[in-house]
């Protein structure tokens, strides 16, 4: 099987427990699905990092894992960031980001 269920199944459980999030009618139910979330997301970064070292050239492959971990940083910076601007300044509500 290899990986590829790792890269697939992953986005499907994190996709699965976000919808989860935006239905939550209490805050156990959010923790809930948002540990859901995060395993599905743990999973896929786990299996995309190695694909990606699998493709890259030994001599390329800490630039291109470090472009991915930029990637990944630069989202969980500026994520919440977004998240706020949505619920607080657009008015959408809390779980416009979900």
């Amino acid at each position: 099987y290899g990986r590829r269920p790792l890269v697939v199944v992953g986005p499907v459980i994190t996709a699965f427990g976000m919808l989860g999030s935006a239905a939550a009618v209490g805050l156990p139910e959010l923790f809930a699905w948002r540990f859901i979330a995060g395993a599905g997301s743990a999973v896929y970064m786990a299996g995309s990092q190695a694909l990606l070292a699998d493709i890259s050239k030994p001599s390329n492959r800490a630039r291109v894992l470090g472009v991915n971990q930029a990637a990944v940083l630069a989202g969980a910076a500026v994520g919440p960031i977004f998240g706020g601007v949505m619920a607080g300044v657009l008015e959408l509500g809390v779980r416009s980001p979900f």
